[in-house]
């Protein structure tokens, strides 16, 4: 009876305990919140997803604008960091928060670290050389590849030294929404033994006037280690032209300059020819000696020693003729020296040195240099001259401002005759004072100061000093000065154009004159 009691009971419960599970609430997966909306655009060397993988989970699309903003600078950054591991170290990410309160959109540009190539320290010609040979795909910098390149085109072209940096330049140009930034540089600095393709040169004689000078070096002319060169200056009287009533057209001076030296023997020793041919007019403010023409012409063999990468000796051979013309005299004075005009032809010897002390780039007016040459000549009559002369250029750097010490030394010595004569103004002395002195020794000194003010622009003062004898005194030593201020430009990465006004004093009076000189630089 108990057992069929106790088995009534349990299937009278058992609809009940089904009834009651039933009931029982079951747990169900909760669904996540929405997220804001994020687009990511600009990437291309990356793949997308690798990026959005960066990025990271939006925030809810119901979070404040704070947190939306906070974690747009967050997913930035760890974006970047993506682009750097990479080797895309100028990346730079641009964020924005787009939408209606509520409905915020995140929106992300990237820029892969796009930059624009430009090439220091060669010529045109050689800079499409190179620009062909670095690896810059799409114009993004990664740096492990441009970092293989330049060592690529160090070894390959047999570069003193090739390196390169980041920086910017004007005019602003457009970034990620609507943004305007400097224009982002890859700037490759190519440091060569020697450099080649178009020179030119525009300064302010005190001699012919405006004395523009254009120039081209090639190598592998005609051999594959070839060196040729070519200069030419043609003057321009700027002077009659401005303050003459009735100016008229007349010559006063040009000159050619060419040369051409074989490969190299054992990257050591190389042959040599060089000749120059110039005509030039010359007016003087001496008894005895107003103006003149001349003509002359020269022909050297020499050889080139090498002494890589900074020293460079030249000796050599020739003759030189010289011819004048058109010798005006002026008023008698009898004080004035004999003036002979009769053509002259020498045999001549040279030794120059040039040395050039930077192992880093400069730009090619702001180096460290010592030049030394020594010549010496005979005539048919057995009459000799020695020509000993020197400069050299020192300059030093505090921050983005620049010092400059120059000196220059002349000796002329036995036959000179008054077409040897060196005129004392010029790069050394920048007050002309009237073209008047023209010395057989001198030894100049001048201190520049630069003081940066932009990229492109600096001012500056300057003081030159000059020692000399002054033939027009009795060869009494005299002293000449010249100060005053300067501004330089430096425009396109390749002409360097310094502007001077100089106030001078010397044994002839006053002066104050503008003088300038417009180059190109690499």
């Amino acid at each position: 009876m108990r057992v069929h009691a106790a088995l009534v009971l349990c299937l009278s419960l058992a609809p009940a305990a089904g009834a009651w599970a039933e009931a029982k609430p079951t747990s169900q997966p909760t669904s996540s919140p929405a997220r804001a909306p994020l687009s990511i655009d600009g990437t291309a060397v990356l793949p997308a997803a690798a990026v959005r993988r960066a990025a990271g989970a939006a925030p809810p699309h119901d979070a404040t604008d704070t947190t939306l903003r906070l974690w747009l600078v967050a997913a930035s950054s760890r974006i970047e960091r993506l682009y750097a591991r990479r080797g895309y170290t100028q990346a730079h990410i641009y964020s924005k928060l787009d939408g209606a309160r509520g409905q915020r959109r995140l929106r992300m540009r990237v820029d892969e670290g796009r930059v624009l190539l430009v090439v220091h320290g060669v010529g045109t010609f050689q800079q499409i050389l190179y620009r062909v040979d670095l690896q810059l795909p799409k114009n993004i910098f990664h740096a492990p590849t441009v970092a293989a390149s330049v060592r690529e085109i160090k070894r390959k072209y047999g570069l003193a030294g090739a390196y390169y940096r980041i920086g910017s330049q004007r005019p602003l140009v457009p970034a990620g929404f609507g943004a305007l930034v400097p224009q982002r540089v890859l700037y490759v600095y190519i440091l060569t033994r020697e450099s080649f393709g178009w020179r030119f040169r525009l300064s302010l004689s005190s001699t012919w006037g405006i004395l523009p000078e254009v120039g081209i070096s090639h190598r592998g002319l005609f051999l594959e280690d070839d060196r040729a060169k070519a200069s030419l200056q043609i003057a321009f009287p700027y002077r009659r032209f401005v303050f003459e009533q009735d100016p008229e057209f007349q010559w006063v001076h040009s000159r050619l300059h060419i040369s051409y030296r074989l490969p190299a023997l054992k990257k050591s020793i190389a042959p040599k020819l060089e000749g120059r041919t110039a005509v030039s007019r010359y007016g003087r403010s001496e008894p005895g000696l107003q103006s003149y023409y001349t003509f002359g012409v020269t022909g050297l063999a020499k050889l080139v020693l090498l002494f890589p990468p900074f020293v460079q000796v030249e000796l050599g051979g020739g003759i030189a003729h010289t011819r004048v013309f058109d010798l005006d005299r002026g008023p008698e004075e009898p004080t004035a020296p004999p003036r002979s005009d009769e053509p002259l032809t020498r045999y001549v010897g040279r030794a120059d040195m040039r040395m050039r002390l930077d192992r880093d780039l400069r730009r090619g007016d702001l180096r460290n240099t010592f030049d030394l040459g020594v010549k010496v000549g005979v005539s048919s009559a057995g009459d000799s001259i020695a020509d000993i002369r020197f400069r050299t250029q020192l300059v030093g750097h505090i921050k983005q401002h620049t010092f400059i010490a120059r000196a220059r030394g002349v000796f002329l010595a036995g036959d000179v005759r008054f077409w040897d004569e060196e005129p004392l103004a010029g790069y050394y002395q920048r007050a002309f004072f009237g073209n008047r002195y023209w010395v057989h020794e001198a030894l100049q000194l001048s201190l520049e100061a630069r003081i940066f003010i932009k990229r492109w622009i600096s001012a500056g003062v300057f003081h030159d000093v000059s020692t000399f004898f002054d033939r027009t005194t009795d060869n009494n030593i005299a002293v000449a000065n010249a100060f005053g201020p300067s501004l330089h430009f430096f425009a396109l990465d390749l002409l360097a154009f310094d502007i001077y006004y100089a106030f001078g004093f010397a044994p002839v009076g006053f002066d104050h004159n503008l003088a300038f000189r417009v180059q190109t630089v690499f």
